[in-house]
């Protein structure tokens, strides 16, 4: 690549004196964007200060970010198709030359692919959603498109989400669109609509649901495309909105194209409901076409604004709602037209809905999220989304906030920045898209529910991987903060956007994150908590900002601002920075590298032309020096990646534009390197220290690649790797030198990890683990081998040799099963042999075997325990619990909080309980999380070596009480695998509860047991157990042949149960659950007690759960010993005649919304039956408002009674 400094300097100046004119948010979008002139009109606006919040100024850094170094010869962005061109290209060579063999990667993806636990105390998130659709049929089916992590689909409403292979690379996806009679015809149109995170490829269908794509754009090229309609009354008819300003029709089902004329960069278009060749266009302006798109006719009565969105209502089609939005200012106006776009009056102009603040506020950025949707069944409900959601139900005149994006106030909490907002034809739920997923409202925003949980979408810019716990990468996400990956669990704790990130390579309690400009955190206790290390550095730095340890001192950190700053006390309570370079003008640095064989030797590489390319070889003198490089650069252009040799000082490689450059006098002359490397645009490389063969990966925009220096030439390192951009490769290295992992971050589809590249000429390292390091008794032990480079032949020894292999394996197994007939310690030892060699590793005393106790000494009511903790220091306080069989696992290994025991109410108010389980006093002790200051951490209780000699249940009091509640969670071990025996999440009400497990499964064996507590997103999360107990289920006299549940219309479930014989029976329970693990009783039914006829009984349940539930029976003796049947299930279908909210009810009022039902009664009810309030035959209105307040704190229902028939019983909460 030829420089581009004169170039773009050239540039600037002239688009400086006409930046006025254009505005940057607008170019951005262009048909050919010219880099230079979006950064004249940004500059000319913001020039180099910070943008207040709102302002669209964090939108463009990270677009400037991404671009500046992508920009080809002109200064232009390159046209999408040339990267996905040239890959595919380059993949095809690859398989002509026979270069896919085997060991080309092994790739895994990480996620989050489950929503993060939330330390940050606001809504964190998985990435941002552009469009939502649905299937025509089936309101199961869903459709999301996100910004740059392409197509998805869900077949449960949510609940889980797969993702569509478009083989597209750095897809995003603006507008879907399912065809009404053949749902299996999807279109989608590509490109990132508001952020400009991915190019457009136009608009490309598929015909299988989603499985396979092909381009439908011929006529309109490769265009963003901001919205796709289809004709409803014919579904060759296509319109779509694109980013040079036309609006395009096809006739043909998509496969050809023509255009309108110009518009003004129409964002919004939308069909007069029942006239489809009624057309509404907004943009900066608003259009209107009354022949099918063919011509649009501006309406000069609206003002042109930074962005318009529309609204349109089956309820009145010739309504058509408008809100207009100013960058600078926010609201400028809420619009009305009552004739179908022809004239409008304006509705509202206050408050700001755009701004922050749960009144409005100052600011906006309606370039970037402005969104509106009108009530299908009601002409005067409107919603609007800027950076929270609101709602009008008078036409526009008056607004009410519905979600802030902290939750402030007591509003519901969604996460910042909406994009979508589309009601469901079918089940007229709500669907919201935003930068952090998706939520629903069924209720008009009163409550909302999350499931952004699946979408693997993360925009991940830099990861840092720890090298003294394995498993372990922080991460920075784009809008979601930074989150930590704990070997399989995934926590965010830093909010806004996360960058660079690091893990102390000695000790994993230190980690670092950062935000934009170089606000560098600091965490010491294992990313439970971190704080602002950064404040002295008085100079800001890049978007993304580069800083680095010292590979051989963890407390020396090294920052690139404007200049280098360097703080020799990083882990000190303040660190102090030092100033140590001079550099020309205010360019900031990009990326950095210190030599891991000479700490003084450091690299800098900067965006200035002048002063590109730096070193010093003195970095820890009081004042380095500094030699300038430049001069000696291949290209002079911005570097994005410096990789230093870990042997040699002077060996580095350093990455520009699409091509990797090596050096081996220390940067004075380069040679390329890039061989056969697809020329995209190359990202990050890494160098494998442990590599008997020099080893190094690169990443680019699309792939990884590998090469040795056995190689002549590159290879593709990807198998399993979607076409996603690659922004950072780190290497865990195993102590070991096995089990070593190469680790990659993505901007769209989130963290992934894949083995190491088998050179295939060296011996294996041996490496291995057990399922368990302490075993219980006889149980069973799996080894597992983790051996690098392919091993063939494997033997193991043990001793001392009081053990048997069992389950077919033997000694020269790859992965033998082990049992152990004596307890003590025993030594364990792995040879591993291939055709070049072998390798020896040796763990002493590495397996301890344990005699079994019996479960029973394992019951724990915590009153002969100590008190533990009353300070709000997270992860500090560590509780011993003595002498109780259950212990806190060690804070920073699996957890990062402990269970402390507590008496008379935890220290914050509106969680926690005042008195133990039982007996409910003031005095009693139980174990309890204290979530304050301790947002999304985890406690782990856990009792090992459980012998289950008969069938038992396990049996515990839990008080989950708070608006922010996060999760409870039990998990067996059995020698080989954990086993998740339930999760309770969420406000649980503020009474004890109980939960009760069969565990008969593992009769005969001995297990370890763990109770798992995670707070959530803020201080009302104090999770309490009290009261273990393992109870034997086993043994009653008791023969029971036959029990039946079944339907009865829907409302009600009848139980019959039959014995033949009964020997001092006591009575029988039915139970009934949701979820196989919480059970709660339904009715007692008295034994006949000691018979041998058949005796046959019979129950019903008046208050079953709407849709799947599980019954089964509890036979209790007279002396208190009792079993369970099986279970039987029930579906009463998924009819809903009410609805309740809130809930939690929080000021005192509850909403009752229901369909109209005669002589129909409602009752509220407690947790115990007892009838609280009773309001008969009211129910000729829709709604109903109760007062319940003064009913105090706890878990209620309300119940819906008709001709003495219950037909509804529904849980609420009052706080």
């Amino acid at each position: 690549m030829k420089s581009l400094k004169g170039t773009l300097c050239a540039l600037l100046a002239f688009w400086a004196l006409s930046a006025s004119a254009q505005d940057w948010r607008e170019m951005m979008h262009d048909e050919n964007p010219n880099f230079a002139a979006i950064q004249a009109s940004f500059y000319a606006e913001f020039g180099d200060s910070v943008g207040p919040k709102g302002s669209g100024w964090k939108q463009f850094k990270r677009w400037e970010y991404y671009w500046e170094s992508r920009l080809d010869e002109n200064g232009n962005i390159p046209d999408a198709t040339e990267r996905y061109q040239i890959f595919q290209a380059y993949e095809a060579l690859q398989t002509a030359q026979g270069k896919y063999a085997a060991g080309t990667g092994n790739w895994t993806e990480l996620g989050p692919v489950s929503l993060p636990n939330n330390g940050t105390g606001q809504p964190n998130g998985m990435g941002r959603i552009s469009c939502i659709a649905f299937h025509p049929t089936d309101a199961n089916t869903l459709y999301a498109g996100a910004a740059s992590g392409g197509f998805w689909i869900s077949t449960n409403n949510g609940a889980t989400w797969s993702k569509s292979v478009t083989g597209l690379t750095r897809l995003g996806v603006s507008s879907i669109v399912v065809h009404p009679t053949t749902p299996n015809i999807i279109y989608i149109g590509t490109g990132d609509r508001d952020g400009g995170d991915a190019p457009g490829y136009g608009v490309w269908r598929s015909t299988d649901g989603g499985a396979t794509w092909a381009s439908y754009n011929s006529g309109m090229g490769n265009r963003t495309v901001y919205e796709i309609l289809m004709d409803p009354t014919n579904s060759n008819r296509l319109i779509a909105a694109t980013n040079n300003g036309r609006i395009y029709r096809s006739l043909d089902g998509g496969a050809t194209w023509t255009y309108s004329s110009g518009l003004t960069n129409a964002k919004d278009i939308a069909f007069k409901p029942g006239d489809p060749n009624t057309i509404y266009a907004a943009g900066t302006q608003f259009s209107y076409s009354t022949d099918g798109g063919v011509t649009f006719t501006l309406n000069a009565g609206i003002p042109s604004q930074s962005r318009y969105a529309i609204g349109v209502t089956a309820a009145n089609a010739n309504y058509v709602y408008l809100i207009g939005g100013s960058n600078s200012t926010g609201l400028t106006g809420i619009h009305r037209s009552t004739n179908s776009g022809v004239t409008f009056t304006t509705q509202a102009t206050t408050p700001n809905l755009l701004g922050y603040g749960t009144t409005g506020g100052t600011g906006s950025q309606a370039w970037y999220d402005l969104v509106m949707v009108a009530d299908p069944a009601d002409a005067n409900t409107v919603y609007i989304g800027g950076i929270n959601n609101w709602k009008s139900t008078d036409g526009g005149v008056n607004w009410s906030i519905i979600s802030h994006w902290t939750g402030s106030g007591g509003i519901p909490a969604v996460h910042a920045d909406q994009h979508v907002l589309e009601f469901s034809p079918l089940n007229g739920a709500l669907y919201n898209g935003h930068d952090g997923g998706i939520h629903i409202t069924a209720d008009g925003g009163t409550t909302w529910t999350e499931i952004s949980s699946g979408l693997a979408i993360a925009q991940v810019y830099k990861i840092g991987v720890s090298q003294s716990a394995e498993g372990t990468v922080i991460n920075g996400y784009q809008d979601n903060g930074t989150a930590i990956y704990y070997d399989g669990t995934w926590s965010t704790e830093i909010g806004g956007d996360g960058m660079e990130c690091i893990v102390d390579p000695t000790d994993a309690n230190y980690m670092y994150g950062a935000l934009y400009y170089g606000d560098i955190r600091r965490s010491t206790n294992n990313g439970a908590n971190f704080s602002q290390i950064s404040g002295p550095v008085t100079e800001s730095g890049a978007w993304v900002t580069p800083y680095i340890l010292d590979p051989n001192d963890p407390n020396n950190m090294y920052a690139g601002y404007a200049n280098v700053w360097r703080s020799t006390d990083v882990k000190a309570g303040t660190p102090t920075w030092t100033q140590i370079s001079s550099f020309s003008g205010s360019n900031t640095v990009r990326t950095m590298a210190m030599a891991p064989s000479n700490s003084d030797v450091l690299y800098v590489g900067r965006a200035n032309s002048s002063e590109r390319f730096l070193k010093t070889t003195n970095a820890s003198a009081g004042t380095p020096t500094w030699t300038n490089l430049t001069g000696n650069l291949p290209v002079n252009s911005q570097l994005k990646a410096i990789a230093i040799d870990f042997t040699d000082e002077n060996h580095l490689f350093i990455s520009i534009g699409n091509d990797i450059y090596e050096s081996t006098d220390g940067g004075l002359n380069w040679t390329n390197y890039s061989g056969s490397l697809p020329n995209i645009s190359l990202n990050t490389i890494v160098i494998d220290s442990n590599s008997p063969t020099n080893a190094m990966y690169v990443g680019h925009d699309v792939g990884v690649y590998y090469r040795d220096n056995t190689m002549a030439d590159w290879s593709l390192y990807s198998t399993g790797l979607p076409n996603v951009e690659i922004t950072e490769l780190e290497i865990y290295q195993n102590p070991s030198e096995c089990r070593s992992k190469l680790y990659a971050s993505s901007y769209g589809q989130g963290l992934w990890v894949s083995d190491l590249k088998d050179p295939g000429n060296v011996a294996p390292a041996a490496c291995f683990e057990a399922s368990s390091e302490t075993v219980c008794g006889a149980n069973t032990v799996q080894f597992t081998d983790l051996s690098d480079f392919t091993p063939t032949t494997w033997t193991w020894s043990i001793s001392p040799g009081t053990h048997t292999y069992v389950g077919g394996t033997s000694a020269s197994s790859q992965n033998p099963q082990v049992t152990f007939s004596a307890p003590g310690t025993y030594s364990v030892q792995l040879t591993a042999t291939n055709a070049n060699g072998s390798d020896v590793e040796s763990k002493a005393s590495y397996i301890t075997v344990v005699a079994s106790t019996a479960a029973s000494s394992f019951n724990e009511d915590f009153e002969s325990v100590a008190t533990c903790g009353t300070s709000n220091d997270c992860g500090v306080t560590v509780c011993s619990l003595t002498p109780s069989l259950w212990k806190n696992l060690t804070n920073g290994t699996d957890d990062q909080i402990d269970f402390r025991v507590d008496e008379n109410g935890t220290p914050s108010a509106n969680t926690g309980p005042s008195v133990d389980f039982d007996p409910g006093t003031a005095t009693g002790n139980y174990a309890y999380t204290e979530a304050s200051a301790c947002f999304g951490n985890t406690a782990i209780l856990e009792a090992t070596c459980i012998l289950l000699d008969v069938d038992y249940s396990f049996d515990m009091g839990y008080h989950m009480f708070g608006g922010n509640m996060g999760t409870l969670t039990v998990e067996l071990f059995d020698g080989i695998n954990w086993n998740t025996l339930t999760t309770i999440s969420g406000d649980q009400g503020s009474t004890w509860q109980t939960v009760s497990l069969d565990l008969s499964a593992w009769t005969g064996t001995s297990v370890t047991m763990q109770i798992r507590g995670v707070t959530g997103n803020g201080f009302e999360s104090d999770i309490a157990i009290d009261d273990i107990a393992f109870n034997p289920t086993s043994g009653l006299p008791v023969e029971l042949v036959e029990f039946n549940a079944e339907n009865v219309e829907d409302r009600h479930v009848a139980l019959d149960w039959t014995t033949v014989t009964e020997q001092n029976a006591d009575h029988y329970v039915v139970q009934r659950a949701q979820d196989l693990n919480l059970w709660e009783d339904v009715t007692e039914v008295e034994a006949v007690g000691n018979t041998t006829e058949t005796t046959k009984y019979e129950a019903l349940d008046l208050h079953p759960y709407p849709g799947l539930s599980y019954y089964r029976l509890k036979a209790v003796d007279t002396d208190g010993s009792f079993e369970h049947s099986n279970v039987r299930s029930v579906n009463l279908g998924n009819a809903v005649i009410a609805k309740v909210f809130p809930n939690p009810v929080m000021d005192g009022t509850l909403i009752v919304s229901m369909e109209a039902i005669e002589d129909a009664n409602i009752r509220i009810v407690s947790a115990v039956g007892q009838r609280l309030i009773v309001n008969s035959n009211t129910l000729s209105v829709s709604e109903k408002a109760f007062e319940v307040g003064h009913l105090g704190s706890g878990v209620y229902f309300v119940e819906i009674e008709q001709d003495g028939m219950d037909i509804q019983r529904i849980r609420f909460v009052v706080r």
